[in-house]
C-alpha cells in the first residue's frame, strides 16, 4: 500500500542517518543567537511573562462581529497592518472594527477556506496554506499556486521562508519550493512533512518519528523517543530554551541534542498539540484541545483554566502582531486578543469566597474592605481574607461600605445597616429602623454626625438619633442612591428621580438641576475646586460649576452614557461604568461656560465583558450605590460581578506604535474602485464615498479621523470616528483625498492620500464651451457657482441627517440595555429566599390569563396560598437569624417541588403564593395536601445540631371562581378567596388544606362588593363552597 511504502522508506532514512551526531559547536551557536534574538526584540509592550494569565487584557470576537465562521485556523499581518484570519469557511482581513470577507466573489472563485498556515515574506506578500493548495496574496489579488508542470494542488501544512528569501512549504510530498510561479521539490522528496521553522540559517522540519535539521546543506535527523516513534511533527517554536515540537502524542524539547519530554504535566506528555508559538518576551504558549499552557522564560509551566479563560478553548493558532498583541485563533470560540494590561483581577484562587462583589472601601491602615454577596472580604498585607461572614449581617450582601473617622466599618446590606468595630458586630437600636430598606449610601459629616442613603429615604443619624429628611418610603425620590458632602450642613443627593440639594434639613431641587429631573443620578463626586461631576445609569454625565449644568452623552463621544463612579489621580478622571473604565485628563474637560457642542475622546482602560469596546476585559463595573470604588495609592479598586480588580493607573501606558492609515477605496456610480494608481473616473452623478480606516489594535474604536479633498475642501474636516467621506456633484478635474488617524493618546499616522481624476463630459470639454461664445461663459461661470454651494449644502445637510439618524437610534438602543440590564434582577427577585417576589408573580400570572384569552381559551388557574404555621413562635423563641435560616429551607423544598405549578413566588412575611395552570378544584387540592404532607414530614435545620418539624396551611381558590366569563381578566376574587380559605384553617388550628370555590348557581354579580362580610350568607345560600383536603 502507499502508506505502508512511506512508512518503509522514512524508517529506512531515519536509520541511515542515525548514526550523524549533533554538532554541539553548532548548537552552541544556535542558543546564543536565539537569545540575542530575543533581547533585540524585547519591549516594554510585550506580555509580561510575571503576569497572571487573568490579568492580561482579553478580548474576543465571532461571527456576531462579521467573522465568516466561528473556528479560527491561522493568524497574520500584512505590511500595511492588517490581520488576516483564516477559518474553517472563509478568509477575513481585520482592522480593528471591521472584517472584510473574502470569499469566491471576492476572489474571482478562489477558495479560501481552510486556511490552517500564513505567512507574510520579505517581499510583503501573503501566503496561506490550505488542505486543498497553496494560496498567494499580492497587489491586492489572490492567484492559486499549484505543482511544477500541472494543475494539480497540493495539501500545504506549514510555511517558511528560507535565509536565503526562498519560500518552502511543508506538504505530504515532502518540502516544496516556490519557483517560477509553481511549486518544486526541494528536500526529503516522498516523505510526508507537517511543519517547517527557519531560525537564523537553520531550517527545522517535522517528520513522522523525528525532526529534520538542514544547515549549510547538511540534513541530520533527530528521532523521537521511542514511544513517540509513529508520532506525527506538526508544530516547531523556538526559544531560549531550545527547540520545541509539538505532535499528536505530546510536547517536546531539545536537550542536549536529543528530544526529551518537555514538561512533567501529563496532559502534555501524551495530547495532540494544537499550537505551538514563542512570543516576544520569551513565553512559550502551548494549546490542547481543553487548555491553554503557558511556559514561562524560567521553565515554570502555567495552565490556564476555564476560571481565568474559557473551558475547551481550542486554540489552534497563535500570533504576536506588530504591536505586541498575542492573538489566539480558537476551533470553538473564534478570535482573541491578549496583550498586557494593568489591573490585578482577585478571585476564588486569591482566597475570595464570592466573586459577586457589591462594594470597596479603605480603612485608615491602608486595608481594602471588599463586599460581596456572601459577606465582607478583607485585603491586607497577607492578602485576601474573610472578615465578616454574611450569616451576621442583616442581609448577606454588603451593599454599601463606610470607614468613619474612628475606623470603624459601617455596612450597607440590602435589608440595613450593622457597624464593625473592635472585632463587634452591632447595629446601633435607632438604625433597626432601616431593617426593611436596601442602604445605598453612608457619609460622615461630624465626629457623631452621618447621613444615610437609603431605598426608603434620606437619613441622618445624629448623637444616636434617626430623623427621616425630605420624602418616605413609596416615592422614587426617596430612592437614594449618592450622597455629596458640600460642607456639614450642605449635601448634594442623587435619587432615582433625579439631583437633590440639602441644606439646614431642608430639601430643594436646584434650578440647575432641572434637566436631570426623572433620572436616576448614581453618584456626585468633586472632580477639582469648582466643579462636581454628575453620574447617571443612562443619562451620560453631567459637569456642574457655577450653577450651570453641562451634560455628555455618547453623542460628545462618551463609550457609553452609564457612570457609576468617579474617582481623579494623578489630573485623570477615571470612570467606572458598565462599559468598563475610561479615563480622560481633567483638563480636557469641557469649559462647561463655553457655547456649541464639546467634543471627548476618552481612553478604555477597563472594557466591559462584551465586545463594543476594546481595553482589560471584566465584567466591569457594578453601580448603584456610593462605594463603587476606593484609591489606594496609584491604584483604584472597582468591584465587579467576577471579583474586585484593582487599577494601577501609574502602569497604564498608551501604545508608542503611531496608526496607519489606510484609504480601502472608493465607491463611484455603484462601483468599487481599489487604491492604486491614478483613479480615472466617468460617467453617472459625480457623487462618491470613500472609505479609510486606521490600523492600530491598542485601541482600534478610539482612533478619530480627519480629512480633505484637495480641489475642494478649504480646510481639514473633523470626522470623529466615521471611516467614510461623502462627496455629492464633484466638478471634473483632478483631485488628492487625504486622512490621518489620531489616537487616544495624541499619536498621528502619516497623510495617506488617493488621487483621482473626474473625466469632463463632453459637453464640458474646451472644444465645446468655446463654441458657446463670450456671452455664454459668464452665465455658465454663475450656473456652476449657484450649483456648487447648493450641492455642498445638500452634502453636509445629509451628512448631519445620516449622523443625526444613527446617533439617535444608537442612544436609544444604548439606553435601553442599560436600563433594562441593571434593573430587571432587582424587582423580580425575593433577596432572601431568591424566589420570584409578588411583582414577578403579578406579571407572570396575567400573562398566562391574556394568552388564554387571545387563543380563545377559558382560563382554569388554581391559587395555592400557603403559610407556615406558627412561624412566629419561631421568630420569638430562636431569633430572625433561625427564622430567615427556616425561610430560605422552606422556599428551597417549594423549588424542589416546582414541577407541581406553574409558578411559585414568596407573597410575604411567611407566605407563599403557588399557581397551577390547567387544573380543578379537586385536582389542586389533592397537590395541596401532597405539598402539606411533604412540608410536615421534613427536618428543618434550625443550626447543626437542632431540627424541626413545621405545619403549613394552604388556602386554595380557583380562577375564575363562577361560571359566567365576566370577570375573567380580574383574578384579585380568586386571591380572596384562597386567602379567606386560609383564615378558616387558621382559626381550626392549621395543619390543613381547604378550598373556597363557587358554587354552581353563584354569578359574577356576587362578587362585585365585600366578599369577606358576606362569607357566611354566601355559604349558606351555596353560592360558595367549603372543599376540605383529605388528610
Amino acid at each position: 500500500m502507499p502508506g505502508d511504502t512511506q512508512s518503509w522508506g522514512l524508517a529506512a532514512f531515519l536509520q541511515a542517518n542515525s548514526a550523524i551526531e549533533f554538532e554541539t559547536a553548532l548548537q552552541m551557536r544556535l542558543k546564543a543567537l536565539l537569545i540575542l534574538y530575543l533581547l533585540l526584540l524585547r519591549s516594554a509592550f510585550a506580555l509580561d511573562p510575571n503576569a497572571h494569565f487573568q490579568d492580561y487584557v482579553l478580548d474576543n470576537w465571532n461571527t456576531e462581529d462579521g467573522l465568516p465562521q466561528v473556528s479560527v485556523l491561522s493568524v497574520t499581518q500584512d505590511a500595511e497592518g492588517y490581520l488576516w484570519v483564516g477559518t474553517q469557511a472563509e478568509l477575513a482581513r481585520f482592522d480593528g472594527v471591521r472584517f472584510t470577507v473574502y470569499g469566491r466573489k471576492k476572489t474571482d472563485g478562489i477558495d479560501t477556506s481552510m486556511v490552517g498556515s500564513s505567512l507574510r515574506d520579505s517581499h510583503d506578500r501573503l501566503w496561506f496554506g490550505t488542505p486543498h493548495g497553496l494560496l498567494l496574496y499580492s497587489g491586492r489579488h489572490f492567484q492559486s499556486i499549484n505543482l511544477h508542470g500541472s494543475t494539480e494542488s497540493v495539501s500545504i501544512q506549514g510555511i517558511a521562508e528560507s535565509s536565503e528569501g526562498n519560500l518552502l512549504f511543508a506538504t505530504p510530498q515532502g518540502i516544496l519550493r516556490y519557483q517560477d510561479n509553481a511549486l518544486v521539490a526541494d528536500a526529503l522528496p516522498g516523505v510526508p512533512t507537517y511543519s517547517v521553522l527557519r531560525s537564523a540559517d537553520t531550517l527545522w522540519i517535522g517528520l513522522t518519528g523525528a525532526v529534520a535539521q538542514r544547515d549549510a546543506g547538511h540534513l541530520n535527523m533527530l528521532p523521537l523517543p521511542a514511544e513517540a516513534s509513529s508520532a506525527r511533527v506538526t508544530h516547531l517554536a523556538n526559544s531560549a530554551q531550545g527547540l520545541w515540537v509539538g505532535t499528536n502524542a505530546g510536547l517536546y524539547l531539545l536537550r542536549d541534542g536529543k528530544l526529551q519530554s518537555a514538561t512533567n504535566d501529563a496532559d502534555l506528555d501524551r495530547l495532540n498539540i494544537e499550537s505551538l508559538h514563542t512570543d516576544h518576551d520569551g513565553n512559550v504558549w502551548v494549546a490542547t484541545v481543553s487548555m491553554l499552557y503557558r511556559v514561562r522564560p524560567n521553565g515554570a509551566l502555567e495552565k490556564i483554566d476555564a476560571e481565568q479563560f474559557v473551558p475547551e478553548s481550542w486554540i489552534s493558532s497563535i500570533f504576536e502582531d506588530r504591536e505586541h498583541n498575542l492573538w489566539l485563533g480558537s476551533t470553538t470560540e473564534s478570535l482573541f486578543r491578549l496583550h498586557n494590561g494593568w489591573l490585578k483581577h482577585y478571585g476564588i484562587k486569591d482566597g475570595l469566597l464570592d466573586r459577586f462583589t457589591w462594594s470597596v472601601a479603605r480603612d485608615g491602615q491602608g486595608r481594602v474592605a471588599i463586599g460581596t454577596n456572601s459577606g465582607v472580604s478583607l485585603h491586607d498585607e497577607h492578602g485576601l481574607h474573610l472578615l465578616i461572614a454574611g450569616k451576621t449581617l442583616p442581609n448577606p450582601a454588603a451593599y454599601e461600605l463606610f470607614y468613619d473617622s474612628q475606623d470603624r466599618l459601617w455596612i450597607g446590606t440590602r435589608s440595613g445597616i450593622a457597624v464593625y468595630a473592635d472585632g463587634k458586630l452591632d447595629t446601633p437600636p435607632a438604625l433597626a429602623t432601616l431593617a426593611p430598606y436596601q442602604i445605598n449610601a453612608i457619609v460622615q459629616t461630624g465626629t457623631e454626625d452621618f447621613w444615610i442613603g437609603s431605598q426608603g429615604g434620606l437619613y441622618r443619624y445624629h448623637a444616636g438619633a434617626l430623623s427621616l429628611i425630605g420624602a418616605g418610603p413609596g416615592s422614587a425620590v426617596a430612592h437614594v442612591r449618592s450622597i455629596n458632602v458640600v460642607n456639614a450642613d450642605e449635601l448634594l443627593v442623587g435619587t432615582e428621580a433625579g439631583l437633590r440639594h440639602v441644606k439646614d434639613a431642608q430639601i430643594d431641587t436646584p434650578v440647575y438641576a432641572k434637566p436631570l429631573e426623572g433620572i436616576f443620578v448614581t453618584t456626585i463626586a468633586s472632580l477639582r475646586p469648582g466643579l462636581i461631576g454628575i453620574g447617571t445609569l443612562n443619562a451620560g454625565i453631567g459637569l456642574l460649576g457655577d450653577n450651570t449644568l453641562l451634560q455628555l452623552t455618547t453623542e460628545n463621544g462618551l463609550p457609553g452614557n452609564n457612570a457609576w463612579t468617579f474617582r481623579v489621580v494623578s489630573d485623570y478622571l477615571y470612570v467606572g461604568s458598565t462599559d468598563g473604565v475610561w479615563r480622560v485628563p481633567l483638563n480636557k474637560l469641557p469649559d462647561i461656560t463655553r457655547a456649541g457642542k464639546p467634543s471627548l475622546q476618552p481612553e478604555v482602560v477597563v472594557g466591559a465583558l462584551g465586545r463594543e469596546r476594546p481595553g482589560q476585559r471584566t465584567r466591569c463595573c457594578n453601580g448603584g450605590a456610593n462605594s463603587r470604588s476606593v484609591i489606594d495609592g496609584d491604584n483604584i479598586w472597582f468591584p465587579t460581578m467576577n471579583g474586585p480588580i484593582r487599577v494601577d493607573t501609574s502602569a497604564i501606558a498608551a501604545s508608542t506604535v503611531a496608526p496607519t492609515a489606510v484609504i480601502e477605496g472608493l465607491n463611484y456610480h455603484g462601483q468599487w474602485h481599489e487604491p492604486g494608481a491614478e483613479l480615472q473616473l466617468s460617467g453617472g452623478p459625480r457623487d462618491l464615498e470613500i472609505q479609510f480606516t486606521g490600523l492600530y489594535f491598542h485601541d482600534p474604536r478610539s482612533l478619530h479621523f480627519r480629512y480633505k479633498l484637495e480641489g475642494y475642501d478649504a480646510d481639514w474636516i473633523d470626522a470623529g470616528p466615521r471611516r467614510s467621506a461623502y462627496y455629492t456633484n464633484l466638478s471634473p478635474g483632478t483631485y488628492r483625498f487625504n486622512v490621518i488617524a489620531k489616537t487616544g493618546a495624541n499619536l498621528d499616522s502619516t497623510d495617506t492620500t488617493l488621487n483621482f481624476s473626474l473625466i469632463p463630459r463632453w459637453h464640458e470639454n474646451a472644444f465645446m464651451r468655446a463654441l458657446f461664445g463670450l456671452l455664454a461663459i459668464a452665465l455658465v461661470v454663475l450656473v456652476w457657482l449657484f450649483r456648487t454651494r447648493a450641492y455642498r449644502r445638500r452634502q453636509q445637510q445629509l451628512e448631519v441627517l445620516v449622523n443625526l439618524r444613527t446617533d439617535q437610534l444608537r442612544y436609544t438602543n444604548k439606553q435601553l440595555a442599560e436600563a433594562n440590564q441593571t434593573l430587571t434582577v432587582e424587582s423580580n427577585t425575593d433577596p432572601l429566599t431568591g424566589l420570584p417576589n409578588r411583582r414577578y408573580l403579578l406579571n407572570q400570572i396575567q400573562k398566562i390569563i391574556d394568552t388564554d384569552m387571545h387563543a380563545g381559551k377559558r382560563c382554569s388557574v388554581a391559587l395555592l396560598l400557603i403559610d407556615m404555621d406558627d412561624f412566629k413562635i419561631i421568630n420569638d423563641d430562636r431569633g430572625h437569624v433561625v427564622g430567615d435560616h427556616i425561610l430560605q429551607q422552606f422556599a428551597q423544598l417549594l423549588m424542589n417541588l416546582h414541577d407541581l405549578s406553574d409558578l411559585i413566588a414568596r407573597w410575604g412575611g411567611d407566605e407563599f403564593l403557588l399557581v397551577l395552570h390547567d387544573v380543578d378544584a379537586e385536582q389542586a387540592l389533592t397537590i395541596a395536601e401532597g405539598i402539606r404532607k411533604i412540608i410536615t414530614e421534613h427536618n428543618f435545620a434550625a443550626n447543626d445540631n437542632d431540627l424541626l418539624q413545621l405545619k403549613c396551611s394552604i388556602g386554595v381558590a380557583l380562577h375564575p371562581p363562577f361560571p359566567d366569563d365576566a370577570l375573567l381578566s380580574d383574578w384579585s376574587v380568586a386571591l380572596e378567596l384562597a386567602d379567606m380559605a386560609l383564615n378558616r384553617i387558621k382559626l381550626d388550628g392549621g395543619n390543613r388544606s381547604l378550598a373556597l370555590v363557587a358554587g354552581s348557581n353563584a354569578s359574577s354579580e356576587l362578587f362585585k362588593r365585600n366578599i369577606s362580610a358576606r362569607v357566611d350568607k354566601l355559604l349558606a345560600t351555596g353560592a360558595l363552597r367549603l372543599l376540605r383536603g383529605k388528610v
